[in-house]
């Protein structure tokens, strides 16, 4: 059964890896030659916060901590320079020692030599010092999140260049510069530079589209995106609309859902891939769940 929708769709979250509506600086933004950097409230909250701690996986489902409904390659070896979807932005209740985000992954490697971008919304209370609201979230790392990358501009890496839209506020590898820009509606927030990187500073070779969770061992997984299961009724789930990749001669084509496959990693959450929708839809996924027990 093929999934409804009525409504503008682009109203939403749309990330080239992404795209994000209103959320930013208010008004004008930064005077003419200053760019917005966010600091995190607690530095307390930032040292326990360790990507190494939070994100050191290889999206294994061995990690009872953290969880993933994922829509994603196949093969770990198809070339392409980038990734684009339009979602939708929710704000699941979270709290300390839990997050739940949605994002777009672009990757080569894999195990210790993983380079991988991270694109998305994090509803993060310990990263965002104790900021339960939704904001945008970038993570890089050249190493599978041992010693190298940070979330958004915590560490030098993300180049910021728009004045008002910053990350925690797409990205596509640009064929002159080989820089991995990251735009939001048309507009170039930032990029990661070519030299950051070994495999990816060529091109990815994976990359996929959903929700992660994380929680403390002693607490319940967290509701991934707006916390109800996904429903053919796209407007009552959350949802990436119009995915799309950057080909090895830079066009960007609609995702082929042969060359895709789903994983997901509890029974809280689910992803149904719904192929090529045509019209204001194109290749559509849902996803979601309410958490829980995680099945654990």
């Amino acid at each position: 059964m093929a999934p409804s929708f009525s409504g503008n769709v682009l109203n939403n979250y749309d990330t080239k890896i992404g795209k994000f509506s209103k959320i930013g600086l208010q008004d004008e933004g930064c005077p003419p030659g200053m760019v917005p950097i966010m600091k995190i409230k607690s530095n307390r909250l930032r040292n326990e916060y360790s990507h190494s701690k939070y994100h050191s996986k290889n999206f294994t489902d061995d990690n009872p901590s953290q969880q993933y409904a994922t829509y994603h390659t196949k093969s770990k070896n198809r070339i392409n320079h980038g990734a684009r979807a339009i979602f939708s932005l929710n704000n699941p209740s979270v709290e300390m020692g839990q997050y739940s985000m949605a994002q777009i992954w672009v990757q080569n490697g894999q195990f210790n030599g993983l380079e991988s971008i991270q694109v998305g919304w994090a509803v993060d209370p310990v990263l965002y010092g104790g900021d339960t609201r939704t904001r945008i979230t970038t993570f890089w790392t050249v190493d599978n999140f041992g010693n190298t990358g940070c979330f958004n501009t915590e560490c030098p890496g993300f180049v910021q260049v728009h004045p008002r839209l910053h990350p925690g506020s797409l990205f596509a590898n640009d064929k002159t510069s080989g820089h991995w820009w990251f735009t939001l509606d048309n507009q170039k927030i930032g990029y990661w530079p070519k030299n950051l990187f070994t495999l990816l500073a060529n091109e990815a070779r994976f990359f996929q589209f959903g929700g992660e969770v994380y929680r403390n061992i002693n607490k319940p997984c967290p509701p991934m995106g707006n916390g109800h299961f996904p429903s053919r009724v796209v407007k009552e789930s959350s949802y990436f609309v119009q995915m799309q990749s950057v080909s090895p001669a830079y066009n960007l084509f609609d995702i082929d859902p042969i060359i895709m496959d789903k994983s997901v990693t509890s029974v809280g959450y689910d992803l149904v891939p719904w192929g090529n929708q045509r019209g204001e839809l194109k290749v559509t996924m849902t996803y979601g769940g309410p958490g829980g027990n995680c099945g654990q």
